[in-house]
This record gives structure tokens, C-alpha cells and sequence, in this order.
């Protein structure tokens, strides 16, 4: 044997043998290497996210229930009468502005215009519906934000 046959047999071995090694390390990170401690771990952990679930359902069941109790405060609420009227109760009559006088100095009329004194009744009442549908569409947000809250998993 000549000297360059040796050195393309060992070339050749050593090209086979590293592409044996390339084709075990390939194979042996495919397996699935499994212990029974593995598995041990495992079911403890599924255990322990079975008790953290049934605990969220029963948290999440009982927002509900107090977010149905909120919502039918809600709706069966009142709509509560407020007195708009800035006026001082002893005044019977509206305040009356005086009235201008003319510049070419002849006397002034009797009176001005009405100020405006207690609205009617369709006005409160208009105002009244507007100030309890603006309340009730806020108190339907916040029970709706504090059943959400309630849902989580509590510490």
C-alpha cells in the first residue's frame, strides 16, 4: 500500500465513522426518554391545575349569581325625584327683571321678562329620566366590571 492509499482509507474511515456519529446523536434526540419520576411530576401537576380549575368555576359561578343580583337591583331601582328648583322657598312669584328705560326719558314699563324660576313638571320629570337612565347605565358597566373581577382567581 502506498502512502496516499493510506491516507484516503483513513479519510474514508473517518468520513464514515462521523457520519455513524451525525445519525446516532439525530436518532438519539428523537426519543421520547420518559422516567417514572417524569410521570410522577406530571400527575401531581395535573392535580394541582384540576384544584386551581374547580376553584375559578366556583369563583366564576358565584360572579354570576352576584352580577344577576346587581343587575336586577338594578333595574328594579327607583327613579328618584330631585328638586332642580334653585329658588329660596319663600318666593311665590318669579323674580322679575326690571325693566329698561327708554333714553328719551319717558316712564319704564311695568316689568321685564320672567326670569326663570321652578321648571315644570314635564321638565323635571325629563331631567329626572335622563339623570336615573345616565345612573343606571353606569351602575350596568360597574357590575358588569366587578363580576369580571370576581371571576379571576383570587389569591
Amino acid at each position: 500500500m502506498t502512502p496516499s492509499q493510506i491516507i484516503a482509507l483513513v479519510r474514508d474511515t473517518a468520513l464514515v465513522v462521523g457520519v455513524g456519529l451525525i445519525l446516532l446523536f439525530v436518532y438519539r434526540s428523537g426519543e421520547d426518554r420518559l422516567k417514572a419520576a417524569d410521570l410522577k411530576d406530571l400527575q401531581a401537576d395535573i392535580q394541582q391545575q384540576a384544584k386551581t380549575l374547580q376553584t375559578w368555576r366556583q369563583e366564576s359561578t358565584y360572579a354570576q349569581k352576584q352580577l344577576s343580583l346587581d343587575l336586577a337591583a338594578i333595574h328594579t331601582a327607583p327613579v328618584v325625584v330631585h328638586d332642580w328648583s334653585l329658588r329660596e322657598p319663600s318666593c311665590a312669584q318669579p323674580a322679575m327683571l326690571p325693566a329698561a328705560a327708554d333714553k328719551t326719558g319717558s316712564q319704564p314699563t311695568v316689568t321685564g321678562p320672567v326670569q326663570p324660576g321652578i321648571r315644570t313638571d314635564a321638565e323635571s320629570d325629563r331631567r329626572d329620566s335622563i339623570v336615573a337612565d345616565f345612573k343606571q347605565r353606569w351602575e350596568l358597566i360597574l357590575a358588569n366590571c366587578r363580576s369580571l373581577d370576581a371571576q379571576w382567581p383570587q389569591p
